[in-house]
């Protein structure tokens, strides 16, 4: 997929002799895809190197946030089938080495040792590619300030299962200040001082990382190992200091420079470092063992400026982790094998937060050691093609225990079984159900005491904006929580041209304990928490003691479901291609383009078009595609696809490289998620939130009941363009000035475009400047039509608190970046 349209010519050819040789017979043996995920669960959506070029991505990472759409959250990644020690292995390879992706249901995540709480995404690679790559960006908002950019340089390295990767990476933004957004905020002090010049709404961001892997074949065994540090740093203003506010007005540079010397600043530095390990390889009978192990440091500083003082806190928290997978066939019953997986893992986290506070130290160290197993059975049950019950399909059952012995927590279990039913090849029903237990997390338990000043908060109690202190921190008194979630989805394909997936899924989720981080301060939750809220002799609100708590119980429920839909496009290059072939293919009447290309890449030997010359064979513009990077032909045979390249020099490939034009795409998305109940009881004898009719936990209001995600992409003859429109319904919260009064919140409807030039599939225009080769233009415009969240109380005002600014400081933003592949 992928293949240029010289690569379908000579298919072509080769199939059209194939149909000449009558006598000959045809043997076609099915076999699994290359790097197929184990099981029988099939994939619900699969994308091929076309559809993948359609996204307009540039590398891993962003692919897999721009399908967030289609996996409903983070999911769990594979690569060629196997498991990764972490996502850090593999975010930086860039997306014109991708083959395929596979997404899946959350059952599969049980066959590689995970929770069947995820989708999983199986990304598979080329089995050559070569290629270093130059990445700037630079972008802006359209409001002014917030300007940013960055720098990348990376080389990959793809042989099969030998892999490397080094990626280095620079980025930083400018902060967002207060005034360039015209927030009103009551000016303070004797001198009035317009406080907005001293805070700011978005904060200035710096970082720096490397990140390399390292991926060999030793045998039956691969090896990867990965490596990545990262350096950031984080500054905000939060106004002015006691003794500036309250000195005499003044003017001229000697009051300025009082001024920005007395600006309070909160500075986050951070240091990251990761180092991972993973072993895959076969056992004898059909059995496959995977082992991933990992050790992660993080070093986290902060040092507020305070009126009276300077606080300080540090976060240091070490884990090393590794575990084992074994999985394989057990026996055979009539409807097929039984197949079974293990995993087993042990895990060492140590937590140190340290911080000081008005001169007093205090110290919070932490361990804790994890020990883990988990087993999973897939039985078939009925069997179309061994002909058992084979009228009512394919029908099988997994059965699957977790359990967790934390040496703080004690021994935490899950318990879980599904069912698949494809009934026909076009569809495909699951049903599953578990339980599992979860103890909050080292940092949610040790995390140091860190107090910011000036955060704008709506007191519903007094319907006005005031400007608290926010303490977070840990909480060491927090419960284990126990979810049980029952899930039924289906997938139908109903006809592969034009290529339609239709899906829904139906999710039942109720939580005993469930850890949340501290919500907005309504009635109900100050009643819940009163001593986490503080009030000066006036009722005004001073202080929120923000640390994360235990509800009583929560639950949701609701429908998500959608398609995704594609159409093939020719490009102009593969038009001419065939029409000049339909003519004679006489070399005197081969267009310009496809000259182009035969000066571009010359003769590779092999096999000449029909009429042409015989040197012009796959590596020139009438046998396969022009170079791009070490890239094999491993392709299906769908969508113009070839096999593997007959003739000499470099294979093509993908996207920005020189593919002659490649296959194009017009595909779309629409996801529609329908919440029926969203509900939480935070302790007992307080009335139950009803998010989705006046209750809230969050400062953005209640739980939508409706959100839609649409996504529309087309590329073709080197241009493309993605557009992203999401939509949520409107909510509202009761309770304000004592539940006289409620504040609503407006449906919201954002989009987001992003233009793309690959310029090196332009041939006219690489043979005039060869430089463009492998290079890719794109400009991003995130929230097109600039739209914010409006927020109104009864009389159609706006609190301060909620003034646009502060619902989305940035707005509109506009981005550009040139990108350039070395082959």
């Amino acid at each position: 997929m992928g293949a240029s349209p010289t690569a379908l010519m000579a298919q072509t050819m080769d199939n059209e002799a194939a149909a000449q040789d009558e006598g000959e017979e045809i043997i076609v043996t099915g076999q699994p895809q290359r790097g197929a995920v184990v099981g029988n669960v099939k994939p619900e959506q699969q994308l091929s190197a076309a559809d993948v070029r359609a996204l307009g991505v540039t590398s891993i990472s962003e692919m897999i946030t721009e399908l967030s759409a289609q996996t409903n959250g983070p999911p769990v990644v594979l690569l060629n089938g196997k498991r990764i020690s972490s996502f850090s292995e593999i975010q930086d390879i860039p997306s014109e080495a991708v083959a395929r992706v596979d997404i899946l249901p959350e059952e599969v995540a049980l066959s590689y040792g995970y929770a069947p709480t995820q989708k999983v995404v199986n990304i598979v690679l080329r089995q050559r590619f070569r290629a270093e790559l130059a990445d700037l960006r630079g972008g802006t908002t359209t409001d002014g300030g917030r300007e940013n950019g960055s720098a990348e340089a990376g080389l990959l390295r793809i042989r099969g299962d030998d892999r490397f990767t080094l990626n280095l990476k620079y980025s930083n933004a400018a902060s967002l200040l207060e005034r360039e957004r015209n927030i009103d905020r009551p000016a303070s002090g004797p001198a009035l001082i317009d406080l907005t010049r001293f805070r700011t709404l978005s904060p200035a961001t710096e970082s720096v990382s490397a990140n390399a892997t390292y991926a060999r074949a030793l045998g039956n065994v691969s090896m990867t190992v990965n490596g990545r540090v990262e350096l950031s740093d984080n500054d905000t203003l939060q106004g002015l200091s006691a003794a500036a506010l309250a000195a005499p007005q003044g003017d001229g540079p000697l009051y300025r420079d009082f001024l920005r010397d007395s600006a309070l600043d909160q500075q986050i530095r951070g240091t990251t470092g990761h180092v991972g390990l993973t072993f895959n390889g076969l056992l004898g009978k059909g059995w496959q063992w995977s082992f991933t192990g990992n050790g992660d440091v993080s070093d986290t500083r902060t040092r507020t400026e305070r009126s009276e003082s300077t606080d300080r806190a540090s976060a240091r928290s070490q884990a090393v982790t590794g575990d084992l997978l074994l999985s394989g066939p057990l026996f055979d019953l009539p409807a097929g094998t039984v197949t079974s997986s293990v995993r087993v893992g042990a895990s060492a986290n140590g937590f140190e937060g340290r911080s000081i506070r008005n001169g007093v130290e205090r110290d919070n160290d932490y361990d804790r050691q994890i020990a883990s197993g988990q087993i999973s059975l897939d039985l078939p049950i009925t069997s179309k093609s061994r002909g058992v019950l084979g009228t009512v399909g394919d029908i099988g059952v997994n059965l699957n225990a977790a359990t967790q012995k934390l040496s703080d927590f004690g021994t935490l279990s899950t318990l879980g079984y599904g069912l698949r039913w494809r009934p026909v090849p076009a569809v495909q029903l699951l049903v599953s159900a578990n339980q599992d237990r979860a103890a909050p997390t080292g940092n949610q338990i040790t995390d140091p005491e860190v107090r910011t000043e000036n955060i704008p908060v709506f007191d519903y109690r007094t319907g006005e904006t005031v400007f608290v202190t926010r303490v977070t921190g840990g909480n060491a008194l927090l419960r284990e929580s126990v979810r049980d979630q029952f899930r039924l989805s289906a997938t139908v394909k109903p006809f592969e041209k034009p290529n339609l997936t239709l899906t829904a899924t139906y999710l039942n989720s109720r939580t005993a304990n469930p850890i949340a981080a501290f919500p907005e301060p309504t009635p109900a939750i100050e009643a819940a928490f009163a001593d986490r809220f503080i009030r000066d002799a006036d009722q005004r609100l001073t202080e929120i003691r923000a640390f994360p708590v235990n509800y009583l119980r929560s639950q949701s429920e609701q429908l998500r479901w959608g398609f995704d839909l594609s159409f093939p496009l020719k490009s102009r290059v593969q038009k001419l291609a065939e029409a000049w072939r339909a003519a004679g293919a006489k070399p005197e009447d081969r267009p310009k383009e496809l000259q182009a290309m035969r000066g571009l890449f010359g003769n590779r030997g092999g096999r000449g078009g029909r009429g042409g010359s015989r040197g012009e064979g796959p590596g020139g513009p009438e046998g396969a595609s022009p170079p791009q990077g070490h890239v094999s032909g491993d392709q299906p045979r769908s969508e113009g696809g070839m096999g593997r390249p007959r003739g000499g020099g470099r294979p093509g490939g993908g996207f920005g490289g020189g593919h002659g034009g490649g296959n194009g795409r017009l595909s779309f998305s629409l996801y529609h998620t329908w919440h029926f109940t969203e509900s939480i009881l935070i302790a007992p004898g307080v009335p139950e939130l009803d998010l989705l009719n006046g209750d809230a936990t969050g400062s953005s209001g209640g739980q939508p009941r409706h959100e839609i995600k649409a996504r529309i992409g087309y590329t073709n003859n080197g241009l493309g363009a993605r557009l992203n429109v999401d939509w949520e319904s409107g909510t509202h919260v009761d309770g304000a000035l004592g539940g006289a009064s409620r504040l609503n919140f407006g449906s919201l409807a954002t989009a987001n475009l992003r233009l793309f030039a690959n310029l090196g599939q332009m041939p006219l225009l690489v043979k005039q400047h060869p430089f463009l080769r492998g290079t890719r233009v794109s400009i991003g415009i995130d929230n097109i039509f600039n739209k914010r969240r409006e927020v109104t109380d009864a009389t159609g005002a706006t609190p301060l608190r909620y003034q646009q600014g502060y619902l989305d400081p940035l707005g509109r933003t506009i981005s550009i970046s040139f990108r350039k592949l070395f082959f």
